[in-house]
């Protein structure tokens, strides 16, 4: 692995970089820096604000006074598909799409606040939301930021292949993979602060914990990183790429790869602590969720597969009806995942039947690529025809009536 530099630049350049490319945001008094879930790691928020929930992908939210079953709030068309996870922040769900837009929603009724349009490109990383800023990276190889409250845009970064990690953040610092083999580290000015070279296009977000980054990608290989300082200080090779995120709980990081294996790794050494295989051999593309006695991971062996997160023993197994890509989330003892059926099932995490117990269904009727995004209550997940679904579950975020129907038509909110 190769650490690389920021290199020297000419003045003139340096000049305008600094007075135009890297321009910070007028923050806006709303967003200060006082509610920034980041700088309370470690303690329970109410926010989604990157992929998977908290810096640790660990797929998990915390949630009082849970339904019996999710209740549909409402329902937002956006006109376009998406297939990656919404950042539900500040009363607002942030959402990107395959056709190039970055949209923000309000949680509470679905209306649409504003909408960006980025030409001549796509999405399929998922929306990190921090300090007031939205950052995004498109298929074109641009990690793009945009003001959250009003979707004005800011800077741009620009790597040598598409972006499909969805970035991640240590407070100062944003991470994120490309497809150009690297690891990439930014400052929130957007200054390139350093950048690992790997061996194979990083498909997968960089977990964090401690001061350091977890990493996989096409190259085999789990790898340990220093977030200060970009130091490379442990790696492993795990038999097969991956395209699953890293889930890191305690000094244990778990991982499926596309050769069908769930692989538990001692971060500490960087050992491999044990293995479970899909009896079909088959990707595992979403990433693990995990509590402290439970792993939950689906593939697109059609199943959903729950594990012990000290030894790797199976305990149980819930078949759907076709592949599953998104990843599961839980909250409470209940699990929810999306799949290729086009159904949001919440399975019961403490089923004692080997083959799982479904606890309700949704039938969004289009395929659901993304994963489920948790956060005050709330429960957001799209599909890949660009619908967009809010359920309640939790009585503190039950609304009156029926679910409503939200089009890009409607009248939209100010900002």
């Amino acid at each position: 692995m190769r650490l690389l530099s920021f290199s020297s630049l000419p003045a003139f350049f340096l000049t305008c970089f600094y007075c135009f490319g890297a321009f910070a945001f007028e923050k806006d008094p709303s967003e200060s820096g006082a509610g920034d879930p980041v700088k309370r790691q470690g303690e329970t928020t109410d926010e989604w604000f990157v992929f998977r929930g908290d810096p640790k992908l660990q797929g998990v939210a915390k949630v009082e006074n849970l339904l019996p079953k999710p209740k549909q709030v409402w329902k937002f068309t956006l006109g376009e598909g998406v297939e990656s996870s919404a950042a539900i922040v500040g009363g607002r769900v942030f959402l990107a799409t395959i056709e190039g837009s970055v949209v923000a929603l309000s949680l509470d009724s679905g209306a649409e606040i504003w909408r960006r349009k980025v030409e001549d490109s796509g999405f399929t990383a998922s929306p990190l939301v921090h300090r007031g800023v939205t950052y995004i990276g498109d298929d074109v190889g641009k990690l793009h930021t945009f003001r959250s409250s009003d979707g004005e845009p800011g800077w741009t970064y620009e790597t040598d292949s598409e972006i499909r990690s969805s970035a991640n953040t240590d407070g100062d610092r944003i991470l994120f993979g490309s497809y150009d083999n690297k690891l990439h580290c930014v400052g929130l000015d957007g200054k390139r602060l350093w950048a690992i070279e790997t061996e194979g296009p990083l498909h997968s977000s960089p977990a964090i914990s401690d001061g350091k980054t977890f990493v996989t990608g096409c190259d085999n290989h789990f790898r340990v990183v220093k977030i200060a300082d970009g130091k490379e200080t442990g790696a492993l090779n795990i038999g097969s790429y991956t395209a699953a995120s890293p889930a890191a709980f305690g000094k244990h990081v778990f991982v499926g790869t596309m050769s069908g294996r769930v692989v538990a790794i001692d971060s500490t050494k960087a050992t491999e602590v044990w293995s479970y295989n899909s009896e079909r051999g088959s990707e595992f593309k979403g990433s693990c969720a995990v509590v402290k006695d439970r792993v939950v991971v689906a593939g697109k062996d059609r199943m959903v597969h729950c594990l012990d997160p000290a030894s790797g023993k199976k305990l149980w197994a819930f078949s759907t009806k076709a592949s599953i890509e998104s990843s599961p989330v839980i909250v409470g003892r209940r699990v929810f995942v999306g799949g290729n059926d086009g159904n949001l099932y919440m399975l019961d995490l403490d089923s004692s039947d080997p083959d799982g117990r479904e606890l309700w269904k949704f039938t969004s009727g289009a395929r659901i690529v993304a994963s489920p995004a948790v956060a005050r209550g709330s429960l957001v997940l799209s599909d890949d025809e660009g619908n967009v679904y809010c359920f309640a579950i939790s009585s503190l975020a039950l609304r009156t009536g029926d679910a409503k129907v939200v089009s890009p038509d409607e009248e939209r909110n100010k900002p």
